[in-house]
């Protein structure tokens, strides 16, 4: 209740993906989180508005446990799949 909106974690976690990019250049990368830190993540990664976030947010798209596979561009991010292991088949 009283933690960070997505919103004052995003340039956070966008800085991170920067220092990433620049540090591990062409390597394998694994992150690992929680929901709503992945969520922070994904808003510019996947160059989300304010309002898509939030629509997303309340549809309860990010799930602890997930994958997600992203591949860098030239500019930006392009994701790759989503894989939830906890998803009964």
């Amino acid at each position: 209740l009283n933690g960070e909106s997505v919103a004052d974690m995003a340039p956070r976690t966008r800085q991170g993906i920067w220092e990433l990019v620049e540090f591990y250049r062409g390597k394998l990368v694994f992150l690992f989180c929680h929901g709503h830190t992945l969520h922070s993540i994904q808003v510019p990664m996947e160059g989300l508005s304010l309002k898509e976030s939030n629509q997303m947010m309340r549809s309860g798209w990010v799930k602890n446990c997930t994958v997600h596979f992203y591949k860098g561009k030239k500019k930006g991010w392009k994701k790759m799949k989503q894989y939830d292991p906890l998803k009964i088949r």
